[in-house]
């Protein structure tokens, strides 16, 4: 199996809130779970950005379920490469929120989690690195 992973940002449609995002988080691990698929989902302020690794031809079939999914919108493609090793393997998805009253089990606090990141091309390592900013302040 050809390892690839994919990289995207993307505005939700409408508001998230606490409850909206803990359901998200349930579904993307159930559904990716059962698809060996594997990744981190930033939220902050108005954005997504995830992370996604597994075969190729899974991750880009997910990548065009997201395009058509009616909760995203202006999605954009911020990597697109095949990978040797998965860097987020511990986890179906690990959800990351800046918003403290989403904690529970798969939910990582935006500002303090440490992630191990080696398994990343160094680009890929500032461009998660970059965003996290990013979103912590927005």
């Amino acid at each position: 199996m050809a390892l690839h992973h994919l990289i995207y940002l993307s505005t939700p449609t409408s508001d998230f809130s606490a409850s909206r995002l803990k359901e998200l988080l349930l579904e993307c691990r159930t559904k990716n779970n059962q698809q060996d698929v594997t990744g981190i989902l930033f939220y902050g302020g108005q954005h997504f950005m995830q992370l996604i690794e597994g075969e190729q031809s899974t991750i880009y079939a997910l990548y065009e379920r997201l395009q058509n999914d009616p909760r995203h919108q202006n999605l954009l493609k911020l990597a697109d490469k095949p990978i040797l090793a998965r860097a987020f393997s511990d986890w179906s998805m690990a959800f990351k929120s800046v918003d403290a009253s989403l904690a529970g089990p798969g939910v990582l606090d935006l500002e303090s989690a440490v992630l191990n990141t080696s398994a990343l091309p160094d680009a890929d390592k500032q461009l998660l690195e970059t965003v996290r900013q990013q979103l912590l302040t927005a």
